[in-house]
């Protein structure tokens, strides 16, 4: 979900040409759902193998990194470690509207509602272990790097852009919050829903001029607005109104003490605030990248998951005549 800061958050139209030679420090998890969710068959079921196991999300990644890297982009996927205590409320949430969206889907797809069923089937999506670590192995089998954050992948990815001068990639706003320099969004430009969606890219310091704020009322106004810590938000505000209360009132105390506007769960403010300012990341990380190795791929994808040999082994021949950049120099 992330913090909901959509309707003040100015996002410029991104030309993808614009990314090349650039790193992308990619949130694994956020995408991986995006691709489970999008990747699925009329009746909402997901690809799958001759033994019954998932490959959209193998298939997403396999065909969009390839894109990436023939456009001279670098990757590097950030995978999410334990979650933090604080957020099991809304783990449980998550879990119980999937199972129920779950039961809809099944029950819609017997009915021969398909399109219903698609919904339902979207909402439903969950990631395993085994479709994680299987991830892993052809992401690096493409020689691209993948990162184990402690807790959240989003706050590791800040980190590393912060860092090194990279752009964080994700759906979630949450980077911008982390400290990321730069958040690229919609890095698919599809259609939804009859909708054309272009690639976006946010600049953090243009976001904190625009709004005339800090870094750290970006904080506070997520935390009014809803995080994934406490979800629905301070009942009566959305991002307008607590961007007003932020520029008004210097914290979060003065606010709850001085408006109409309470504080009414559990988890004291204090602690969301200083996860965002000072979140768990590791300093210690491997940057060095695997060589492409098409052999590697191909073992990944045809030999254990059923990919069809000619259609892999077809885009890999065209990847090589379209590809720009030596892969290993990319981290020399």
């Amino acid at each position: 979900m992330g913090v909901k800061l959509s309707s003040i958050l100015k996002r410029d139209v991104l030309n993808p040409a614009e990314l090349g030679g650039k790193t992308l420090v990619v949130d694994a998890f956020n995408t991986m759902y995006q691709m489970l969710s999008s990747i699925r068959g009329q009746d909402g079921e997901l690809l799958k193998d001759s033994k019954g196991r998932v490959t959209s999300h193998l298939a997403g990644l396999f065909w969009r990194n390839l894109k990436l890297l023939k456009q001279d982009i670098k990757v590097i996927y950030v995978f999410d470690g334990k979650a933090p205590d604080m957020k099991k409320d809304t783990q449980n949430e998550r879990r119980k509207r999937k199972e129920e969206a779950y039961d809809k889907w099944q029950k819609e797809k017997e009915a021969g509602n398909l399109e219903l069923a698609a919904k339902y089937a979207k909402i439903a999506t969950f990631l395993s272990e085994e479709m994680i670590e299987d991830a892993k192995l052809l992401l690096r089998a493409m020689g691209i790097v993948c990162i184990q954050a402690p807790s959240e992948g989003e706050a590791q990815a800040a980190f590393m852009a912060k860092k090194h001068d990279f752009y964080c990639c994700s759906q979630d706003y949450d980077a911008i919050v982390f400290g990321a320099p730069i958040l690229v969004r919609n890095i698919n430009a599809s259609t939804m829903y009859g909708i054309k969606i272009f690639p976006e890219i946010i600049h953090q310091k243009k976001v904190l001029t625009e709004l005339d704020i800090s870094a750290d009322d970006m904080i506070n106004l997520s935390i009014l607005c809803g995080t994934d810590f406490n979800p629905k938000g301070v009942n009566g505000l959305g991002a307008k109104k607590s961007l007003i209360l932020v520029k008004q009132y210097k914290t979060l105390d003065e606010i709850f003490e001085n408006t109409q506007y309470k504080w009414e769960f559990d988890i004291d403010y204090k602690i969301i605030f200083d996860f965002f300012k000072n979140p768990p990341v590791t300093h210690d990380y491997d940057l060095s990248a695997e060589s492409f190795n098409k052999e590697k791929i191909i073992e990944v994808l045809c030999k254990n998951y059923d990919f069809s040999n000619e259609r892999i082994e077809s885009s890999l021949k065209k990847f090589d005549k379209e590809k720009i950049v030596t892969l290993s120099k990319w981290f020399g």
